[in-house]
């Protein structure tokens, strides 16, 4: 569940780290970022990687071993994270048409799914 939620901000603050850069003052917003996924990511990262070694399993495997209760937000975590990655493959598919498409000069457009 980390590494899907670490998509999806990883993802938008590629989108938009140029523009937020230059707006916060550059190098200096640059090393207080660097300070912050240091102080938040990296222990979420060890955590996640260790769990799993630990109880040889995903999240569910791992929160039931700990209580058989909370293997339900294990299963919670799974789902969501399931809908996250589905929204990404959507976005996937249109980066792929666009890299497909450009080069051979064909004018790419997602608007007409609702056309009949």
């Amino acid at each position: 569940m980390a590494a899907a939620i670490g998509s999806a901000v990883g993802l938008g603050n590629i989108w938009r780290f140029a523009y937020v850069t230059g707006q916060n003052g550059g190098g200096s917003f640059l090393i207080a970022y660097v300070i912050a996924v240091a102080i938040c990511g990296l222990p979420l990262l060890v955590w996640e990687l260790s769990a799993g070694r630990r109880y040889r399993g995903g999240i569910v495997a791992a929160l039931r071993t700990l209580h058989p209760r909370v293997a339900l937000a294990g299963m919670a975590v799974a789902i969501l994270g399931f809908v996250l990655l589905s929204y990404y493959l959507i976005i996937t598919g249109w980066t792929l048409a666009y890299a497909l498409y450009t080069p051979l000069g064909m004018a790419t457009s997602f608007d007409r799914f609702g056309d009949s």
